[in-house]
C-alpha cells in the first residue's frame, strides 16, 4: 500500500462491511475495492470488515495492492457451510491453507491451483438446497464475528458512518446491526436488488416472502441506499415508496487508472474475448452456434476468428466445442488477475457480453460492461434489446446488440463486425458517453450524499 494525495482535507471515518472483498475474486469484490479506494481519495478513512480466510478457490490478492494506506482491511471469522467444503478440499489435496498466496510466495498473488478454475464442484440443485436453510443467505454465520470486529474498530477510534455492501445481504444485515449498536447513520450499497435479483433467486416461496420483508426493513433502517441502475431504483421505489428520497444510483464503473498503460501491440487474427464467468442462463451456447454458422458461411471468417474465454472455466464447454467442431478456434484461460483481465480486453478486437432472457436481466448493467467500454473496443452484446445493457451499448455507439437466443442475428452481427475489421472501420465507443461510468464520477456523487450524513443519527 502507498499513501495517496488527498483531493481535500481529511473528512470522516467509515466502516465498510463487505463479505465480498479482495482477495476474493469476484465482480462484487472488485466493486467494493474500487468503492473503498474512491472514498479514500476523497478524504475518508475506510475500515473494511471482511471475511477471514475466504472459503472459495477464486482469489485475486493483486487488488489489495491498489488500496491506499487510508484503507485498512480487518478480518472476521465466519461459520458457514462452505467451511466444510474448504476443509475437505485442503485435507484431500494436502493444501496448506494459504489460498491467497502467489506461487512464488509473494504476498497478494492469486490462486493458480487447477481447482481454482471452478467456483464449486457442487451441482446447482445442491447449492439451492443448501441455501434453503439460511436467511437472508448462507453467510449469516459471519454476522456475530463481523459485528464484534466493527465494534472493536469503533472502540479503538470512533467512526462516523457504517456502510453495508451486498450481496451477500448478510453484509447489509451486519451494517444495520452495527450502526444500531453504535448509534450511527447507515448506508446500504446494493450491487444487486434484494428482491428480484437474477443472481440470487429465492430458493423457496418462504425465502421470497422473507426477502420482501427484509428489503422493506432494510430500506427503513438505512439513511442512504445505493443501487446499480435506474431501472433497479425504480423497481425498489415501487415496492418501498417511502424510501424514494433515500435511494440513489451508484452504477458499476471503471477505474481510469486501470487503463492508463499503453495498449498491447497488434495480434494475429480477429480476436473475440469474453471476460468473466458463465452462470445460470448466462452461457456461451448461442454465441458458439452463431460462431459455427458464421464460419460455415464465410471461410475467411473461419480462418481469421479466434475466441478467448477469460475467467473461471465453464464445465460444459469442452463437450460443446467438440460437438460444434470449434476446438481449434476457442481457448480458455482459467482464472486470471484483474490486471490481466484488463489486458485481455484491450488486446481484443471484439468483446462479448451475454445476459439471459429473463425479465430481471433487463435491469442489469453488469460489472464488465463499463470496463469493456473503457477499453475502447467494440462490443457484441447478446442481451435483452430493451434493457439497460443494450441501451448503454447504443448510447455509447459501442457495437452490436442481439436478442438472447437469436443465433441467426448473432451470426449476422459477427460477419458484419468481421467485414468492418477487414476494412479497419470497427466502431470505437464514444469517450464522452463512456466517461459517465468512471468510478470517479460515481463516487463523487456518493461522497456528496455521505457528507450530509456526517454527525447524523441512524434511522429507527
Amino acid at each position: 500500500m502507498s499513501s495517496i494525495q488527498r483531493i481535500e482535507p481529511p473528512l470522516k471515518r467509515a466502516i465498510l462491511v463487505s463479505y465480498e472483498f479482495p482477495p476474493r475474486a469476484s465482480a462484487q469484490a472488485l466493486s467494493a475495492a474500487k468503492l473503498a479506494k474512491g472514498l479514500a481519495e476523497r478524504g475518508w478513512e475506510i475500515e473494511v470488515v471482511t471475511v477471514l480466510d475466504p472459503p472459495t478457490k477464486l482469489l485475486d490478492g493483486t487488488l489489495l495492492r491498489e488500496l491506499p494506506d487510508e484503507v485498512r482491511v480487518n478480518i472476521a471469522y465466519s461459520l458457514e457451510p462452505t467451511r466444510l467444503a474448504q476443509a475437505y478440499s485442503r485435507i484431500a489435496k494436502g493444501f496448506d491453507g494459504r489460498e491467497g498466496k502467489a506461487p512464488s510466495g509473494e504476498q497478494g498473488g492469486w490462486q493458480t491451483h487447477e481447482s481454482a478454475r471452478y467456483y464449486t464442484s457442487l451441482p446447482r440443485w445442491a447449492v439451492q438446497l443448501l441455501k434453503a436453510f439460511f436467511l437472508p443467505d448462507e453467510k449469516i454465520g459471519w454476522m456475530p464475528w463481523a459485528v464484534r470486529e466493527g465494534e472493536r474498530i469503533h472502540r479503538r477510534r470512533p467512526v462516523d458512518v457504517v456502510i453495508g455492501d451486498g450481496p451477500p445481504y448478510t453484509s447489509n444485515s451486519v451494517g444495520v446491526r452495527l450502526a444500531r449498536r453504535l448509534g450511527l447513520p447507515c448506508v446500504a450499497v446494493l450491487m444487486d436488488p434484494v428482491f428480484g435479483c437474477y443472481a440470487f433467486p429465492p430458493p423457496t416461496p418462504m425465502h421470497a416472502l422473507f426477502m420482501r420483508r427484509f428489503e422493506r426493513k432494510l430500506s427503513a433502517q438505512c439513511n442512504l441506499i445505493t443501487i446499480a441502475t435506474e431501472a433497479m431504483r425504480e423497481d425498489l421505489v415501487a415496492r418501498v415508496p417511502e424510501a424514494d428520497d433515500r435511494v440513489m444510483v451508484l452504477c458499476n464503473g471503471f477505474d481510469p487508472e486501470d487503463f492508463d498503460k499503453p495498449r498491447h501491440a497488434s495480434h494475429d487474427g480477429f480476436v473475440i474475448s469474453y471476460v468473466g464467468a458463465f452462470q445460470r442462463s448466462i452461457t456461451p451456447e448461442v454465441f458458439l452456434k452463431a460462431l459455427r454458422s458464421a464460419a460455415e458461411r464465410d471461410p475467411g471468417f473461419g480462418e481469421d476468428v479466434k475466441v478467448r474465454f477469460v475467467g473461471p472455466s465453464y464445465r460444459p464447454l469442452r463437450q460443446t466445442l467438440s460437438t460444434l467442431g470449434l476446438d481449434a478456434i476457442v481457448t480458455e484461460t482459467g482464472l486470471v488477475s484483474h490486471e490481466e483481465a484488463i489486458s485481455y480486453m484491450r488486446s481484443s478486437d471484439i468483446l462479448l457480453l451475454v445476459l439471459g432472457p429473463e425479465p430481471e436481466s433487463r435491469s442489469i448493467l453488469t460489472t464488465k460492461l463499463p470496463e469493456y467500454l473503457a477499453s475502447g473496443r467494440p462490443v457484441l452484446a447478446l442481451v435483452p434489446p430493451d434493457g439497460v445493457a443494450a441501451e448503454t451499448v447504443r448510447r455509447c455507439s459501442a457495437g452490436e446488440v442481439v436478442r438472447p437466443g437469436d443465433v441467426e442475428g448473432a451470426a449476422q452481427a459477427l460477419l458484419a463486425l468481421h467485414r468492418r475489421w477487414t476494412t479497419g472501420t470497427l466502431p470505437s465507443p464514444d469517450e464522452k458517453a463512456v466517461s459517465e461510468f468512471s468510478w470517479a464520477v460515481q463516487i463523487d456523487r456518493l461522497d456528496s450524499r455521505m457528507k450530509s450524513l456526517r454527525g447524523g443519527q441512524r434511522l429507527s
